[in-house]
């Protein structure tokens, strides 16, 4: 089946479509915080998700203006790029910004 994309951000629950298709995934965690809670969601994901081939690559956030570019975004991508690395130091993670351009982490 040919759709005309490379890689595709999937809703957590929707494993199927790239396992079967043989699709690329840039699995995403939607907020950039370092609290415990937020930190705890993305330590969730990445070993929840670690085992899928099809995952490609991390974001830590997607277009969080409040908080991107400032010390305290900087503190909140450092550590949750620690925790991702802790679980899975092979993969690339990345954020998007305000200007929708995308920076490795």
């Amino acid at each position: 089946m040919a759709i005309g994309l490379r890689i595709i951000l999937l809703h957590r629950k929707s494993w199927k479509p790239a396992i079967v298709l043989g699709m690329l995934v840039m699995d995403e965690n939607r907020v950039l915080a370092d609290t415990s809670d937020i930190l705890s969601q993305v330590e969730s994901m990445v070993l929840r998700d670690r085992n899928h081939p099809s995952v490609i690559i991390w974001s830590l956030c997607n277009e969080e203006m409040a908080h991107q570019g400032t010390e305290r975004g900087e503190r909140a991508a450092r550590a949750m790029r620690d925790v991702i690395r802790q679980y899975d130091p092979t993969r690339p993670n990345n954020r998007s910004n305000e200007t929708m351009d995308s920076e490795q982490v």
